[in-house]
């Protein structure tokens, strides 16, 4: 009898480090995930930055662009701290006993934070085509301009 008492507990200790190693498989996973989509954030974020910089250096208005800009940048900083929180506090839970709901809300709180992350780059994003798309109107009408006018110079200066 108490040598079925040991192996029973052998299997559960067993079974209980197998869980353990798939619980620190799927973390490794998910942190990898969140790691590269905030990388990717970054990315868009350099090449916005670049972007409103080019087109306030052409003379456009990129105030709105600007503001809405500065408020994803926070977003992405405060999506970093969660992520960085979130890594410190489930990879530590393994060896603890943590919930699974627990471990679920804030996976779910940093997934939602970097979504709301990339909405706040994709209005970035539509403000600076709305003004840079003025911009090419506008020089679209003064290309069309000379375009017409071209032939009254040319003539002006054979006569």
């Amino acid at each position: 009898f108490e040598k079925m008492k040991t192996n029973i507990a052998e299997r559960k200790a067993k079974f209980d480090e197998k869980q353990k190693e798939r619980v620190t498989k799927l973390f490794d996973k998910i942190f990898a995930t969140f790691d590269h989509v905030a990388e990717k954030l970054a990315n868009i974020d350099a090449r916005i930055t670049a972007k409103v910089t080019a087109l306030s250096a052409r003379g456009v208005d990129t105030s709105e662009a600007e503001t809405k800009l500065e408020a994803a940048k926070d977003s992405l900083n405060a999506t970093l701290a969660e992520i960085a929180s979130v890594k410190e506090t489930l990879g530590g839970a393994v060896n603890d006993e943590m919930s699974k709901e627990f471990a679920k809300e804030l996976i779910q709180g940093a997934k939602a934070s970097l979504k709301s992350t990339h909405e706040a780059y994709r209005a970035v994003l539509v403000s600076v085509k709305t003004s840079d798309d003025g911009v090419e109107d506008k020089v679209e009408v003064e290309n069309e301009f000379e375009t017409e006018h071209a032939d009254e110079v040319e003539v002006e200066d054979a006569q």
